[in-house]
């Protein structure tokens, strides 16, 4: 539940829980000055004086939970995140009511304990050996979009296979470093003249 009035030329907003105030300046900004906060989220400058609230608004949802996130999206891009990345999601999830974002630390614990009730596993602990893999990285830095240097494999893909490419970076580096890729077509067109023979 939250709400939204204007006392005094101030905007007050109310809500059950920190969320619910989030979506409260989300409805603000939405309906009343005309501003749509959407990703990337960038700064957001509001006139002044702040456009005032023509009456008490009361909202309520039926829906206890609102999730985000799926697990494409921590492989994929959020591994690449800094910290500026991830505050900038926490205050979109925030200002669009998003209570229950994905987690997927631990997951594997899960696992583990469902395929050990089904028999499947014979050890207690979640691994029996574990080995952490480096980070692949662009021009000497970790990939960020908002450092301007992810990948888009697309391209590759067409022209040489999705195994090349696969190929491509699981020998990029030592598995335990990484490594710096590089957009070299040399490399790709020879393993996948390689992947031929």
């Amino acid at each position: 539940m939250f709400e939204v009035e204007g006392r005094g030329g101030t905007v007050i907003r109310r809500g059950s829980s920190g969320v619910a105030v989030a979506s409260a300046l989300n409805w603000y900004l939405e309906h009343v000055a005309g501003v749509n906060a959407s990703l990337p989220l960038t700064p957001i400058v509001l006139d002044t004086p702040l456009p005032p609230v023509p009456a008490k608004v009361h909202r309520t949802t039926p829906y206890r939970v609102r999730y985000f996130f799926n697990y494409c999206t921590f492989s994929y891009s959020m591994a690449w995140w800094d910290w500026g990345e991830w505050q900038r999601m926490i205050d979109w999830m925030a200002l669009k009511g998003v209570n229950t974002p994905l987690a997927v630390t631990g997951q594997e614990a899960v696992w583990r304990l469902v395929l050990q009730d089904l028999g499947h596993l014979g050890f207690e602990e979640p691994f029996t050996t574990f080995r952490a893999h480096g980070l692949i990285i662009r021009d000497g830095a970790k990939m960020s979009k908002s450092k301007g240097n992810v990948i888009v494999p697309d391209p590759i893909i067409e022209a040489y296979g999705a195994d090349t490419f696969r190929l491509y970076l699981m020998f990029l580096g030592p598995f335990e470093e990484g490594g710096d890729y590089r957009d070299e077509g040399e490399v790709f067109r020879t393993i996948a003249e390689a992947g031929a023979v």
